[in-house]
Protein backbone atom coordinates (compact mmCIF):
# COMPACT_ATOMS: atom_id res chain seq x y z
CA UNK A 1 0.00 0.00 0.00
CA UNK A 2 1.56 3.51 -1.05
CA UNK A 3 -0.52 6.20 0.48
CA UNK A 4 -0.74 9.32 -2.03
CA UNK A 5 1.13 11.62 0.83
CA UNK A 6 4.22 9.92 0.88
CA UNK A 7 7.50 9.95 -1.29
CA UNK A 8 9.30 7.09 -2.04
CA UNK A 9 13.57 6.41 -2.32
CA UNK A 10 14.88 3.54 -3.31
CA UNK A 11 16.14 1.04 -0.25
CA UNK A 12 19.81 0.92 -2.07
CA UNK A 13 20.14 4.53 -2.01
CA UNK A 14 20.09 4.73 1.48
CA UNK A 15 22.19 3.80 4.76
CA UNK A 16 22.06 2.39 8.16
CA UNK A 17 23.34 4.35 10.63
CA UNK A 18 26.81 2.88 12.05
CA UNK A 19 25.99 4.78 15.47
CA UNK A 20 22.69 3.28 15.73
CA UNK A 21 22.66 1.62 19.42
CA UNK A 22 19.13 0.04 18.62
CA UNK A 23 19.07 -4.00 17.70
CA UNK A 24 16.12 -5.11 16.06
CA UNK A 25 15.37 -9.04 16.60
CA UNK A 26 14.42 -11.05 13.93
CA UNK A 27 11.15 -11.47 15.62
CA UNK A 28 10.52 -7.66 15.58
CA UNK A 29 11.69 -7.61 12.49
CA UNK A 30 9.03 -9.92 10.65
CA UNK A 31 6.06 -8.39 12.91
CA UNK A 32 6.42 -5.06 11.73
CA UNK A 33 6.70 -6.82 8.06
CA UNK A 34 3.77 -8.26 8.46
CA UNK A 35 2.05 -5.02 9.86
CA UNK A 36 3.47 -3.25 6.62
CA UNK A 37 1.87 -6.01 4.22
CA UNK A 38 -1.22 -5.63 6.20
CA UNK A 39 -1.69 -2.11 7.04
CA UNK A 40 0.59 -0.54 4.94
CA UNK A 41 3.03 2.42 5.55
CA UNK A 42 1.06 4.42 8.91
CA UNK A 43 5.04 7.10 8.84
CA UNK A 44 7.98 7.31 7.31
CA UNK A 45 11.50 6.43 8.01
CA UNK A 46 13.84 9.80 8.87
CA UNK A 47 16.94 10.16 6.65
CA UNK A 48 20.09 12.85 7.22
CA UNK A 49 20.68 14.56 4.30
CA UNK A 50 23.16 12.11 3.57
CA UNK A 51 20.31 9.64 2.67
CA UNK A 52 21.71 7.86 6.30
CA UNK A 53 18.90 6.80 8.53
CA UNK A 54 18.00 8.52 11.95
CA UNK A 55 14.68 6.69 12.42
CA UNK A 56 13.13 3.45 10.69
CA UNK A 57 15.77 0.81 10.74
CA UNK A 58 13.56 -1.56 11.81
CA UNK A 59 11.29 -0.45 9.10
CA UNK A 60 14.03 -1.03 6.45
CA UNK A 61 14.82 -4.38 7.81
CA UNK A 62 11.15 -5.51 7.32
CA UNK A 63 10.78 -3.34 4.17
CA UNK A 64 13.82 -5.26 2.74
CA UNK A 65 12.83 -8.94 3.83
CA UNK A 66 8.83 -8.68 2.59
CA UNK A 67 10.45 -7.53 -1.00
CA UNK A 68 9.73 -3.80 -1.31
CA UNK A 69 12.40 -1.97 -3.12
CA UNK A 70 11.61 1.49 -2.11
CA UNK A 71 10.61 3.21 1.03
CA UNK A 72 8.66 6.51 2.52
CA UNK A 73 10.81 9.02 3.97
CA UNK A 74 11.40 12.20 5.61
CA UNK A 75 14.79 14.23 5.09
CA UNK A 76 16.06 16.18 7.77
CA UNK A 77 18.56 18.86 7.31
CA UNK A 78 21.74 17.46 9.11
CA UNK A 79 24.93 15.17 7.56
CA UNK A 80 24.22 11.59 9.53
CA UNK A 81 27.12 12.77 12.00
CA UNK A 82 26.25 16.12 12.89
CA UNK A 83 25.34 16.58 16.98
CA UNK A 84 21.61 17.45 16.08
CA UNK A 85 21.22 13.84 13.67
CA UNK A 86 22.65 11.71 16.64
CA UNK A 87 20.30 13.85 18.81
CA UNK A 88 17.58 12.74 16.66
CA UNK A 89 18.65 9.24 16.37
CA UNK A 90 18.66 8.76 20.12
CA UNK A 91 15.93 10.52 21.55
CA UNK A 92 13.61 9.22 18.95
CA UNK A 93 15.06 5.50 20.07
CA UNK A 94 14.47 6.23 23.73
CA UNK A 95 11.50 8.28 23.61
CA UNK A 96 9.26 5.22 23.66
CA UNK A 97 11.01 3.92 26.43
CA UNK A 98 9.65 6.60 28.63
CA UNK A 99 5.75 6.15 27.84
CA UNK A 100 3.72 3.53 29.66
CA UNK A 101 0.61 1.83 29.11
CA UNK A 102 -2.85 2.40 30.07
CA UNK A 103 -3.78 -0.85 30.51
CA UNK A 104 -8.20 -0.44 30.43
CA UNK A 105 -7.79 1.39 27.04
CA UNK A 106 -5.24 -0.88 25.89
CA UNK A 107 -7.21 -4.03 26.70
CA UNK A 108 -10.46 -2.57 25.45
CA UNK A 109 -8.12 -2.13 22.01
CA UNK A 110 -7.08 -5.87 22.08
CA UNK A 111 -10.85 -7.06 22.35
CA UNK A 112 -12.04 -4.88 20.23
CA UNK A 113 -9.29 -6.04 17.49
CA UNK A 114 -9.63 -10.06 18.55
CA UNK A 115 -13.63 -9.58 17.10
CA UNK A 116 -12.46 -7.87 14.05
CA UNK A 117 -10.98 -9.99 11.08
CA UNK A 118 -8.02 -8.55 11.85
CA UNK A 119 -5.17 -11.09 13.05
CA UNK A 120 -4.59 -9.50 16.89
CA UNK A 121 -1.30 -10.67 16.76
CA UNK A 122 0.01 -7.99 14.10
CA UNK A 123 0.19 -5.23 17.54
CA UNK A 124 2.97 -7.36 18.46
CA UNK A 125 1.70 -8.59 21.94
CA UNK A 126 1.78 -12.01 22.51
CA UNK A 127 -1.46 -13.95 23.09
CA UNK A 128 0.33 -14.49 27.32
CA UNK A 129 0.60 -10.99 27.59
CA UNK A 130 -3.00 -10.46 26.27
CA UNK A 131 -4.05 -12.82 28.76
CA UNK A 132 -2.23 -11.72 31.68
CA UNK A 133 -3.72 -8.44 30.90
CA UNK A 134 -7.17 -9.54 31.29
CA UNK A 135 -6.55 -11.55 34.20
CA UNK A 136 -4.67 -8.23 35.60
CA UNK A 137 -7.94 -6.20 35.04
CA UNK A 138 -10.70 -8.70 35.46
CA UNK A 139 -9.36 -10.37 38.52
CA UNK A 140 -10.38 -9.85 42.44
CA UNK A 141 -7.29 -9.65 43.95
CA UNK A 142 -7.99 -6.20 45.11
CA UNK A 143 -5.61 -4.64 47.76
CA UNK A 144 -6.29 -4.83 51.09
CA UNK A 145 -7.24 -1.44 51.99
CA UNK A 146 -9.01 -0.97 55.49
CA UNK A 147 -12.12 0.58 55.53
CA UNK A 148 -12.79 3.67 57.50
CA UNK A 149 -14.16 2.68 60.09
CA UNK A 150 -11.63 0.29 61.08
CA UNK A 151 -8.93 3.38 61.07
CA UNK A 152 -7.96 4.49 64.43
CA UNK A 153 -7.23 7.73 63.88
CA UNK A 154 -6.03 8.35 67.68
CA UNK A 155 -3.17 6.76 66.09
CA UNK A 156 -1.87 9.71 64.41
CA UNK A 157 -2.15 12.07 67.32
CA UNK A 158 0.70 10.38 69.28
CA UNK A 159 2.99 10.58 65.86
CA UNK A 160 6.19 12.94 66.82
CA UNK A 161 6.58 15.59 64.31
CA UNK A 162 9.56 17.52 62.83
CA UNK A 163 9.22 20.93 62.00
CA UNK A 164 11.68 22.34 59.30
CA UNK A 165 13.10 25.75 61.18
CA UNK A 166 13.55 27.65 57.89
CA UNK A 167 10.31 26.89 56.43
CA UNK A 168 7.92 25.56 58.81
CA UNK A 169 6.86 21.95 56.69
CA UNK A 170 5.97 19.51 59.06
CA UNK A 171 6.59 16.22 58.99
CA UNK A 172 6.90 12.51 60.79
CA UNK A 173 9.50 11.80 62.41
CA UNK A 174 10.76 8.03 61.66
CA UNK A 175 10.82 5.91 64.95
Amino acid sequence: MKPDNFVYIAIDEIIPHPKNPKKHPPFQVEAIGELIKTCGWGRSIVLSQDNYILAGHGAVEAAIKIGHTKVPYTRMKWNHNDPEAITYLLGDNKANEESTWDSDVLYANLEELDKSNLNVNLTMFTDQEIGDLKELLTSDNDLDIPNEKDIDESIANNVPIITCPKCGYEIPKDP
